[in-house]
């Protein structure tokens, strides 16, 4: 998840990212993580990388795979 909002008293771009899946058992009976990182660069790099991966149709398309054979 990215934001780019007022977040902690200041605005500011974070990504928190992770394994950590949003439900009851997450909290409390699973070992999942999210790490939050508030760095404007990090968040940069991730809007890059889906950008790149959103536009390019191969990346996208599963059917591609077998496409290709």
């Amino acid at each position: 998840m990215l934001i780019d909002a007022f977040y902690a008293s200041d605005w500011r771009k974070a990504v928190f990212v992770g394994s950590y899946n949003v439900s009851a058992n997450s909290l409390r009976d699973s070992d999942d993580t999210m790490p939050r990182i508030v760095n404007g660069w990090v968040v940069n790099r991730y809007i890059d990388q889906f950008q790149s991966l959103w536009t390019n149709e191969r990346a996208c398309d599963p059917v591609w795979k077998h496409r290709d054979r």
